[in-house]
């Protein structure tokens, strides 16, 4: 007598036994393309920054952020932000157009993510 009507089902019911359970942390912001706006081209420039560029032209960063973890139970530190901040320049974006900005991390540490967008 089969237990399992085919070779399929036997091979998903072994994987589901010995998978391991993987977690990841993402975050995500969905904004519509702003209006394009001229800066005048005085000096320090967007590209004196040195800020890593996300645009049509490169479609993800894979970069290393510092992390920093403390809690409010700490009087010196009650009330400061959790983590650092980074920067990125969205680039080329067209106006109107929806988009979803998303930044991926490991989960070795729960942590809470805090969003702020300004365009």
């Amino acid at each position: 007598m089969m237990i399992f009507s085919d070779a399929r089902t036997c091979v998903l019911i072994l994987l589901a036994a010995f998978t391991r359970h993987v977690t990841a942390n993402a975050d995500k912001i969905i904004f519509t393309g702003p209006e394009p706006i001229t800066y005048p081209l005085a000096s320090p420039s967007l590209a004196d920054l040195n800020l890593d560029v996300i645009g049509p032209a490169s479609l993800s960063i894979r970069t290393s952020l510092s992390r920093i973890f403390h809690n409010d139970s700490d009087p010196e530190l009650r009330g400061k932000p959790f983590g650092r901040a980074s920067w990125f320049i969205l680039d080329d974006l067209t106006p109107g157009q929806r988009y979803e900005l998303r930044v991926c991390w490991a989960a070795i540490v729960s942590l809470t993510v805090a969003w702020s967008a300004k365009l």
